[in-house]
């Protein structure tokens, strides 16, 4: 009975770092950590991930969810509340596994947090955005080429000869006293 106890609990913490395993960039922007004893694993020790399919397949990669970390770490508690994880040979593990039980609980009340500041935000009739505080507005008058200054009417039919989004370096067109300016 203990060799499938223990061997349930191994398939527990497969599952787990199978999960996050494509999101540990995510999980470290917001440190949470994938405990060292886990790192230490052949496959990281080699630059490789577990979950190759992945990053290979070219199905839809999903996000990680706050309900499937939750069901992780739960059946991770289960796991190591059992008779047998007070046996000395399980010692290392049990910490680790500790561990990783606190970052996928760090990381899933941080998406709890998000998905709730986004769901008031979406039910807000105040705008995401105040048009006051994110840009900067300037109001400039048009001009007729007749009237257009000298020094810019070189730079003008460059840009009326480009197409629209087509990179110009406009140093090259301008003096470099106009340019200090700016």
């Amino acid at each position: 009975m203990h060799d499938t106890i223990e061997k349930t609990f191994v398939d527990h913490i497969m599952n787990a770092i199978w999960y996050i395993d494509p999101h540990l960039f995510t999980l470290y922007a917001r440190s949470c950590n994938l405990p060292v004893f886990f790192t230490q694993l052949k496959t990281y020790q080699n630059g490789e991930t577990y979950n190759k399919s992945y990053h290979t397949s070219h199905h839809k990669k999903i996000q990680l969810s706050q309900q499937k970390l939750l069901y992780l770490l739960s059946s991770l508690e289960l796991s190591i509340s059992q008779l047998w994880t007070s046996n000395d040979i399980w010692d290392q593990v049990i910490s680790a596994t500790l561990s990783l039980i606190q970052t996928l609980k760090k990381y899933a009340e941080y998406l709890a947090i998000k998905c709730t500041n986004m769901t008031n935000l979406h039910h807000s009739d105040e705008s995401a955005r105040n048009p006051e505080n994110n840009c900067i507005m300037y109001r400039i008058s048009a001009c007729k080429n007749e009237n257009l200054n000298e020094i810019y009417s070189q730079l003008n039919d460059v840009l009326l000869e480009n197409y629209f989004y087509e990179y110009v370096d406009i140093k090259q067109y301008l003096p470099t006293d106009i340019i200090k300016r700016y």
